[in-house]
C-alpha cells in the first residue's frame, strides 16, 4: 500500500510540478533541446509511475482476496474494490487512447495522400539534398513542410521560394530536415495525444504547447548552424510579413544578436 501511495504521489507531482518548473524562465528558450528532454522525461516517468500504481493496486487486491480468512471481510473487500476500480480506470484510458490514436493515424495518412496528389498535380521541380527529396510545387501560399511515410520528403511551395533568396530557402529546408532527423513528429504526436485524452489537465496542455514551440526552436538552431543565424532569421522575418503568427518574428529576434 505504501508503494502505491508513493507511485501515485510521484504521478501527481509530475502533473503539477512540470508546468511550474519547465514553463517559466528564459533558460528554456536558450536551451530548447534540454527543456524538451526534461518535459518528456517527467511526462513519461509520470506515465510509467501511474501504470505501476495501477498494476500494484490490482496485485494487492488479488492478494488480499486470496490470503484472507473467513473472519476478515474488510481487507479482502477493500482489496477487491481497489482492484476493480484500478482495472476500470486502466481499461477506460486504454480505450480512449486507442480511439484517439486510430483517429490520428487515419488523419495523417489522409494528409500524406493529399500531399502526394498535390506533388503529382502541381510539382514543377525536384532536387536531392543530403539524400532527401525536396519537391517544389506551384502554390501562392508560403509553405514548407517535412513529410513522413514510406520515404521522408520535403515540400516547398513557389509562394515561399519566390519570397525568399536561394540561401534563405536552403535555410528553411535545413529547418525541415532537422524536424525529420530529430523525429519531432513523434514528440508532437505524443503531446497531441496527451492533450486529446486529458484536455482539462494543465500539464497536457502545456506539454502540447511547449512541444510545438521547442521543436521549432531546435530546428531553427540546426538551420542556423548550417546556414548562419542571420540567414534563417531573415527568412523568418520575411515569412512573418505574410503571416498573422507572431511566433515567426519572435523566433527571428531570438537568433539575432541583441542591439
Amino acid at each position: 500500500m505504501i508503494m502505491i501511495a508513493v507511485l501515485a504521489a510521484y504521478t501527481l507531482l509530475t502533473i503539477f510540478a512540470a508546468p511550474q518548473l519547465l514553463g517559466r524562465g528564459h533558460w528554456r528558450i536558450a536551451r530548447p533541446r534540454l527543456c524538451l528532454g526534461l518535459w518528456f522525461t517527467l511526462f513519461l516517468s509520470g506515465l510509467v509511475s501511474a501504470m505501476l500504481a495501477i498494476g500494484s493496486a490490482v496485485v494487492l487486491g488479488i492478494d488480499a482476496h486470496v490470503t484472507a480468512d473467513g473472519r476478515d471481510w474488510l481487507v479482502p473487500t477493500g482489496g477487491t474494490v481497489l482492484a476493480w476500480v484500478s482495472l476500470g480506470v486502466a481499461g477506460g484510458l486504454l480505450s480512449l487512447i486507442g480511439t484517439k490514436v486510430g483517429g490520428m493515424i487515419i488523419a495523417e495518412r489522409q494528409l500524406r495522400a493529399d500531399f502526394d496528389r498535390l506533388i503529382s498535380a502541381a510539382g514543377y521541380r525536384q532536387e536531392m539534398i543530403a539524400g532527401l527529396s525536396v519537391h517544389y510545387i506551384n502554390s501562392p501560399r508560403p509553405l514548407a513542410c517535412g513529410l513522413r511515410g514510406r520515404t521522408a520528403e520535403i515540400v516547398v511551395s513557389s509562394g515561399l521560394a519566390d519570397r525568399l533568396s536561394a540561401t534563405e530557402v536552403r535555410a528553411i529546408i535545413e529547418h525541415e530536415r532537422a524536424h525529420l532527423r530529430g523525429r519531432h513528429d513523434l514528440a508532437t504526436r505524443l503531446a497531441a495525444l496527451s492533450c486529446a485524452c486529458l484536455p482539462a489537465l494543465l500539464a497536457s496542455r502545456e506539454l502540447h504547447r511547449a512541444t510545438h514551440l521547442l521543436t521549432e526552436l531546435i530546428a531553427d538552431d540546426a538551420a542556423a548552424r548550417r546556414c548562419g543565424r542571420t540567414v534563417i532569421a531573415s527568412a523568418l522575418i520575411k515569412l512573418a510579413d505574410t503571416s498573422d503568427d507572431p511566433l515567426f518574428r519572435l523566433r527571428a529576434e531570438r537568433l539575432l544578436p541583441a542591439a
